[in-house]
């Protein structure tokens, strides 16, 4: 909450011992849309960070730097 009452964001989860920690929270305004969304569809969808990975080998590896016996 701000100082003048509004609600700015809901707590998610809070890294640390106990309630001690780091604490993260979601946007209200992110709240709302998926509140809707609810609402509207009985789910709410889940983001896609859009990325992939693959193995490299041979002379790709080699020629980006890449150490022989580790993830690149």
């Amino acid at each position: 909450m701000d100082s003048h009452g509004s609600v700015v964001g809901i707590n998610t989860a809070i890294y640390g011992q106990g309630n001690i920690g780091i604490g993260f929270a979601l946007p209200i305004n992110r709240a709302k849309a998926m509140l809707d969304e609810f609402q509207a569809k009985g789910r709410v969808t889940q983001p896609y960070l859009g990325i992939q990975t693959m193995y490299i080998s041979g002379i790709w590896r080699t020629s980006w730097g890449c150490p022989t016996r580790v993830a690149c």
